[in-house]
This record gives C-alpha cells, structure tokens and sequence, in this order.
C-alpha cells in the first residue's frame, strides 16, 4: 500500500476489501477475529471469495505521504498467473461511501506486478508447468482447421439468432429480447 496522498493514512473506520480465489493463511483458517499481520492490519474473511483489509487501532502505525507498507501473507494452493488476482479492490469508509482503487480499477491486472521469472511460477522443483506466449500458442495450434458449417445447436449457448455468412465465419447478433425475433 502506498500513500499517494498528501495526509497520513490513519487507523479508523475504514477497510480494504478484494477477492482472492486462494484460501488466504490457511493454517490460520478460520480466523474468525481477523488475522493480524505484522503490518498491523487484521485480514477478515467474510463468504466465498471475499476479504478485508482492517487496520488494527493499537498497532497499526499511519503511512506518511509517498511512504508504503507492505502486507506478507501466504494463500493456499499456488498464484501462478495475473489473471489469479482479482481487480478492483475496494475502500470503504463506515458511515461514509466505498470507491474503487484507482491503481486497481481496470480489467488488465496491470497492478500486479508481471510474473517474469520460473521463480514465480514454479510452484514445486520439479514442477513442469511453464506459461505460455501467444507465439507458442500460435504454434500448438497451427494445425487446426477450419470444419465449416457448425450448426447453431453445438454453439453453447445456443444464440437467440444466428446467421451464416459463407464468405466469412459466423455472425452472432446480440438480441435484447426474445420478442425481437
């Protein structure tokens, strides 16, 4: 976390919430009071994928403007790949209104550092998994073919409306209401 503000940030009434589809410290688990980090903010874990970052009114120490704290916690399983990591984290503030993290309010995951070295997609020695580039990709599937006709009962879901453009590929038009037919 870092302050890109020009006033401290204070322990008080406002939380941090994400979501991690990993089960965050989970030889911790449950935790039903939180769990305090050495930062000084207790992570809550409400239902499904959903958590909350709380700072602990006795320990946490406020972040000056440009300065940053970093929070260390483990999750289950293994976080191989930016996509793992959710976008739009959220701040709320109790009695007040909640806003999107700017650094965090896109669809690209650009907020997560890149995952550039086996180190940090390895998940065991002897792990084979390696991620794949969009030229590899290209390559393990250059030999597939293009079969033609599909008949709109094998496309899932099966579109409201479809037309079949023979100089080109399939054309599926979006329709609002099945009463525009």
């Amino acid at each position: 976390m870092t302050n890109t503000g020009y006033d401290l940030i204070v322990p008080g009434n406002w939380s941090i919430y994400f979501y991690s589809i990993r089960i965050i410290e989970p030889h911790l688990y449950p935790y039903l009071s939180g769990l305090l980090l050495s930062s000084g903010v207790r992570i809550y874990h409400h239902t499904g994928y959903l958590y909350e970052i709380r700072p602990d009114p006795k320990i946490f120490q406020p972040i000056k403007p440009k300065e940053h704290l970093t929070l260390n916690f483990k999750s289950a399983d293994f976080v191989v790949s930016t996509s793992d990591i959710f976008p739009n984290w959220y701040i709320h503030k109790r009695g007040g209104k909640s806003a999107v993290i700017k650094s965090t309010a896109n669809k690209s995951n650009n907020f997560v550092a890149p995952f550039n070295t086996s180190a940090q997609w390895k998940r065991y020695k002897q792990d084979k998994y390696h991620p794949i580039t969009v030229m590899d990709r290209y390559h393990i599937n250059s030999d597939v073919k293009d079969f033609g006709y599909a008949p709109a009962d094998r496309i899932i879901p099966t579109p409201f409306y479809m037309t079949v453009d023979e100089d080109k590929k399939v054309d599926l038009s979006f329709i609002k209401h099945k009463d525009d037919l």
